[in-house]
């Protein structure tokens, strides 16, 4: 992807200023496969004290996983009570940009991390600029956190694995609503047949733009979400259930010219997957579940040009459409004390269609009728099976083998291939990748925890979103080794901490500022991350709590560097280096405080500090590293108050992300001599604070 289009996306929300409204891993739920079981009952008015948080119970955690439940995140400062934003606050974890929902995880470009709900592939997981989660907290239980060696039951993706799992229905009606001066959302619950299903529906809508335009009166900002679930126990052992949900974003400006409101950006996902459940034995359960699925990015803004070969960059494309339809089926069963299996395959067929502007000459392409716009229409089919083992040998061992087939391939039906390769060809990859992880109990207090694994992805986009998650698969398929090594430690006053050493080789992956050797426009690279993982917690409801994380790595990529001839032009000699990641921060820091002060009071801060970015004071982010940006430094701060009204609880809460208004550096400005002079250029402040009315029933 080229700088410009990485700057674009970065700018949306960079100048504004966004003033909105509102232990260790002892368990997994997403283990065995939910039974069908009666609705949990619904809560009961709290104590006065008393902080709402889910519990479950189930099979010991995988090691290198990480879990934040629902009632921990209501109580992070900065997450906004979105569970999916928590993931901000976990070591191996690298911000792009401070405010904005865009990640590296262990040196794996944002594109590269996995976003699953219920065990549901998403394209995204956050709407546009204020990055809210594009699904209503209520509806999850808990979100899952693998940065690396991840289960095979995932795959396909380089990078981590963010898994969020809908919380249990309610055996009686159940409702809660929130009002905040930038959204307003609701949920809904309540059983039917006797118990025997239950059905669940929820939804945001976001109205900024009257807000923004106080700052920025030429941006307009809107968002809306919806999620529906619903299940029924036909006996037996059996359930049928389907979960709908879906997001949507629109980005505007005003024009002062003709005071028409133009449109720059729609983004927009719908799913529907159709689950049935079957208990095969007492221990045992079987899912298949079928999903369909539309997504779609559009813009008015043209950057960039097709090439006369064809080739198409995805800085040029007006809109990308996709649609899924994808087929999977799950088994798990624990066959004894010391022996717990999965098996299950999927398989997913996505055509995408992608027009782009006309600005060249187009080789075995078809225009669209009446337009300067080509159309190009690319079939991707993936296939894969895996397979995994829980094996206790010993009391105190546990070992997680497993293993995973994958078949890709891709087919232009347009005559022109995306992003080169031949004029329609089919390609087709495969891949195996295998994954061990361990755990062996030391003591009561030490454990020790291990992870290696292979991972294979089809080369993409390094960015997420809506449809532009087409293969690539002229640049091969990326591939990850991953290596984890550490200890968990139980403390006293009901701390844990988790210090691990982590090694993640990368090969094929996507460049973000296209640093080619010419005249390639696109190509791939080689990199490394290493580093060190610390994380010491108390849960977030607890009465006095505190949480540290702090993340020590180096990440390095291969880049080409241009000889004396082309280094400011056109073509001349040159070679790859191995130099610093353009998104390499050695020192990532977060640090929660939060109490209980009484009478239905409570407060927390967390402050986050990050090194600053490496650039070349010649060129940019194109030229190899010889200077760092200066550090950033935010401070979150949140706010409740509890009161039992209008036959509930009522929650006032007020949070405030980046108080101090930090400005923080992100890219360079280069002056016109020769050779160019470059320095950091700052954005924002970035800054979202929060008043917000929250009722449950």
């Amino acid at each position: 992807m080229s700088r410009r289009v990485t700057r674009a996306l970065v700018g949306l929300a960079a100048p504004l200023v966004v003033w909105s409204g509102a232990a260790s891993a002892q368990t997994e739920a997403a283990t065995p496969i939910a039974a069908p079981t009666a609705p949990a009952a619904a809560p009961d008015p709290e104590p006065a004290s008393a902080i709402q948080e889910v519990t479950v119970r189930g099979a010991r955690g995988a090691p290198g996983r990480q879990e934040m439940t629902g009632g921990e995140v209501k109580q992070l400062p900065g997450a906004f009570g979105d569970a999916f934003r928590a993931i901000e606050a976990l070591p191996g974890v690298t911000p792009l940009v401070s405010g904005l929902p865009y990640f590296l995880v262990r040196g794996a470009p944002p594109g590269d991390t996995g976003f699953f709900i219920d065990g549901v592939r998403v394209p995204a997981l956050f709407h546009l600029g204020v990055g809210a989660a594009v699904v209503h907290p209520g509806l999850i239980d808990h979100v899952d956190f693998y940065p690396g060696g991840y289960p095979a039951r995932f795959g396909r993706f380089t990078g981590g694995i963010l898994s969020g799992e809908l919380a249990p229905g309610y055996d009686r009606p159940h409702a809660e609503a929130s009002v905040r001066l930038l959204d307003a959302g609701g949920l809904v619950s309540t059983p039917f047949a006797e118990g025997r299903g239950d059905v669940v529906a929820s939804g945001r809508y976001g109205y900024p733009g009257p807000l923004l335009s106080l700052f920025a009166p030429s941006i307009g900002l809107a968002y809306w979400d919806y999620q529906t679930r619903a299940r029924f126990r036909l006996g037996d052992g059996d359930e049928i259930g389907a979960f709908i949900f879906g997001s949507y974003d629109s980005l505007s400006s005003n024009n002062a010219a003709t005071g028409k409101t133009d449109p720059l950006l729609g983004i927009q996902f719908h799913r529907v997957d159709l689950r049935w459940d079957h208990a095969t034995s007492p221990t045992g359960r079987l899912r298949v579940a079928v999903t369909l699925g539309y997504d779609r990015s559009a813009g008015t803004a043209q950057i960039g040009s097709i090439g006369a070969d064809g080739t198409v960059s995805p800085s040029v494309v007006d809109s990308i459409d996709s649609e899924t339809v994808g087929l999977r089926s799950e088994w798990f069963d624990s066959l004894s004390p010391e022996l717990d299996a999965r098996l299950g395959s999927d398989v997913v067929v996505e055509p995408f269609h992608v027009v782009v502007p006309t600005t060249g000459s187009i080789v075995g392409a078809s225009s669209l009728t009446g337009s300067s716009a080509t159309e190009f229409v690319q079939l991707d089919v993936n296939g894969g099976l895996f397979g995994e083992l829980v094996w206790r040998p010993v009391p105190r061992v546990e070992l997680r083998p497993g293993a995973r087939f994958d078949v890709f391939t891709s087919r232009s039906l347009s005559g022109t291939a995306l992003l080169g390769g031949d004029s329609g060809a089919a390609r087709a990859a495969t891949a195996l990748d295998p994954r061990l992880a361990a755990r062996w109990d030391i003591t009561p207090w030490l454990a020790g925890i291990s992870a290696i694994g292979v991972a294979h992805q089809a080369s993409n986009i390094p960015l997420p979103s809506p449809g532009l998650q087409f293969a690539q698969l002229a640049r091969g398929l990326q591939s990850a080794f991953q290596y984890t090594a550490g200890a968990e430690v139980a403390l006293p006053l009901k701390f844990t901490a988790t210090l691990d050493a982590f090694v993640h080789d990368y090969t094929g992956i996507a460049d973000f500022f296209d640093t080619c050797p010419p005249p390639q426009v696109t190509c791939t690279f080689s990199g490394r991350a290493v580093g060190a993982e610390l994380l010491v917690r108390r849960k977030l409801t607890e009465r006095l709590t505190g949480w540290l994380s702090y993340t020590l790595s180096h990440a390095d990529r291969d880049a080409f560097v241009s000889g004396p001839s082309g280094a400011f032009g056109g073509p001349g000699p040159g070679h790859y280096v191995r130099r610093l990641s353009e998104f390499d921060r050695p020192h990532v820091v977060n640090v929660v405080l939060a109490a209980d002060l009484g009478k239905r009071w409570r407060a927390g801060a967390r402050v986050m500090a990050y090194s600053g970015l490496p650039y070349s004071t010649t060129m940019g982010f194109a030229g190899v590293p010889d200077a760092r940006e200066p550090p950033f430094v935010r401070l979150d701060l949140r706010l409740e108050k509890k009161w039992q009204a209008l036959g509930g609880t009522l929650t006032l809460v007020f949070e405030w992300l980046n108080s101090l208004l930090s400005k923080e550096s992100f890219g360079t400005s280069c002056a016109s001599s020769l050779p160019p002079q470059c320095q950091p250029t700052e954005i924002g402040p970035i800054t979202i604070p929060s008043v917000g009315v929250e009722e449950v029933w």
